[in-house]
């Protein structure tokens, strides 16, 4: 029920932005299914983001996103390359962090330290791996 309440928001959003004439009538299918999804993270509630703030971010930000910075992020979310950069990354976190850290060390004995990967690998949820804290 949920693929299809977002199938209808995509063909909903989708007719809005052709009707804006946005893509034009000789744009790629692809180029308006791309623009249509984009628009449609646009809109979504973030925070305390206003939708004028959203565009000041698109816009100040896109120029720094080029095709080798999506390959790059596309390699981390599949999990490529996180393995070999997740120790060098954990480290300068932890060294940048340091002074926030005392607060959660005292909390560390209650806390589950399970990794995005190590879930994935045992096909679980962050569910099956909280605590139960009375």
């Amino acid at each position: 029920m949920e693929e299809l309440r977002k199938l209808e928001e995509v063909q909903r959003m989708l007719t809005f932005v052709q009707s804006r004439g946005i893509p034009t009538a000789s744009s790629p299918d692809d180029c308006s299914c791309f623009l249509t999804k984009l628009i449609l993270l646009l809109v979504q509630p973030c925070g305390e983001l206003d939708l004028g703030k959203k565009c000041s971010l698109v816009s100040e930000y896109m120029p720094k996103i080029s095709a080798a910075f999506l390959d790059e992020a596309s390699k981390w979310l599949n999990g490529e390359g996180y393995e070999e950069k997740s120790v060098e990354n954990a480290l300068q976190l932890a060294c940048s962090h340091k002074p926030e850290s005392s607060s959660l060390d005292n909390n560390s004995e209650e806390m589950a330290m399970v990794g995005l990967d190590a879930m994935q690998r045992a096909n679980s949820t962050l569910e099956d791996f909280f605590l139960k804290v009375k």
